[in-house]
């Protein structure tokens, strides 16, 4: 059962759109078949049939063939097919046979946002090492939201298990980059039932929002407060307790000889302090100077070696902030995670630019890094990509 013989019949007028400058017409062609199991597969399929978003129209190359239509003839063994041919673009016409192929919808809305950075992703509280937490802090979130739709023969379950999460590489939307830790994705969801494509095939059309917060989904909180860890140790359990740094009561084994008691950071009067203190990475209270580092910081974008001077080991935790090496030039915020020499340190985020004789501020102010949502490998998600 196959084709026999295709054979131009005619060529209709070819109508150009006074507002859009577009062509638009129809041809059709005469199809002999030699078997009545012939299929309108078979005939779509036959050589010298236009194929459907591909083939231009015989007289206007701007013109692409947008839809087939089979008639029948004076018998079985004769049909027509009439193609209509247009210069739209494609993501106007009716949908391809694969709907997969489908491009995928995305509309774009900018806006901001006053929230509390109070939890965790867990819901616990944002504390110190000390502790305590941060009461009624909020910040004001310049966001922006895509709404993607995207179609699938199966409903994709890892696009729902992936709701709640954020990018943990960079994604491409509308042509922009983002980087690691910038993008929620929420909200997944498909209608009751299925559409269908041209073939009568169901396929799901699955809507997800993605919101990009250019700080990324995480809150870096400096580490302060009116309380301290107090490490104390004795000689004996007839002996009162005397306060030690963390070392020498790390020393300790006995746990009868050594406790950790949390109370009020006093003055030299043993006056509650007016004002919250930096804490270091043990808790206890410390001085700190929050002046600038240095004005000839590097990096390239990608990396976390920050270049510059005046490290020392004990920075390592520390905040720091890198002028304009953030998304879209914003200074970067980040703590030192590793002490390279003086001259190099490790960050816990990716410069997202290349800058060179650039400000780092910051000091002995030590921070905590909450990841606010669960990193998740967003590579298999379709993006708004294939449309200008």
């Amino acid at each position: 059962m196959a084709v026999t013989l295709v054979k131009l019949e005619t060529i209709g007028d070819i109508t150009e759109d006074a507002q859009t400058g577009g062509f638009s017409g129809e041809v059709s062609y005469l199809v002999t078949i030699d078997n009545l199991n012939t299929t309108g597969a078979d005939i779509r399929s036959a050589a010298g049939i236009p194929e459907r978003g591909v083939t231009a129209h015989p007289l206007e190359s701007t013109a692409i063939c947008r839809s087939r239509r089979i008639e029948s003839v004076a018998n079985d063994y004769k049909w027509r097919v009439v193609c209509e041919f247009n210069s739209e673009s494609e993501s106007t016409v009716e949908p391809p046979d694969d709907p997969e192929q489908l491009v995928v919808r995305g509309s774009q809305r900018a806006f901001s946002e006053q929230r509390p950075t109070l939890v965790d992703a867990y819901g616990n509280p944002v504390v110190n090492s000390a502790g305590d937490y941060y009461d009624g802090l909020t910040k004001r979130f310049r966001l922006r939201e895509y709404v993607c739709t995207s179609s699938f023969f199966s409903i994709p379950d890892f696009l729902f298990e992936l709701s709640g999460t954020v990018n943990s590489t960079w994604v491409t939307i509308h042509g922009k980059s983002y980087p690691p830790g910038t993008c929620l994705m929420g909200d997944v969801s498909h209608p009751d039932t299925p559409s269908t494509d041209s073939e009568g095939n169901y396929y799901w059309p699955i809507t997800y929002h993605i919101e990009i917060d250019p700080d990324g989904w995480t809150t870096l909180l400096p580490n302060r407060g009116a309380n301290a860890l107090y490490y104390e140790t004795r000689p004996d359990q007839d002996t009162d307790w005397s306060i030690v740094g963390f070392e020498a009561y790390d020393d300790v084994e006995d746990e009868n000889l050594r406790q950790i008691r949390k109370g009020r950071i006093l003055d030299d009067y043993d006056a509650d302090l007016s004002d919250n203190i930096w804490l270091n990475q043990y808790g206890e209270k410390e001085l700190v100077s929050l002046t600038p580092l240095s004005t000839t910081g590097k990096m390239v974008e990608g990396l976390t070696t920050l270049v510059a001077s005046g490290f020392t080991e004990q920075m390592v935790g520390t905040y720091v902030s890198v002028d304009y090496a953030g998304f879209r030039q914003r200074p970067l915020k980040a703590r030192i995670v590793t002490y390279n020499s003086a001259t190099s340190v490790e960050l816990s985020s990716a410069a997202c630019g290349t800058v060179r004789g650039v400000a780092v501020r910051g000091g002995a102010a030590r921070v905590n890094v909450f990841q606010l949502d669960d990193l998740a490998d967003w590579s298999a998600v379709p993006l708004p990509n294939n449309h200008e």
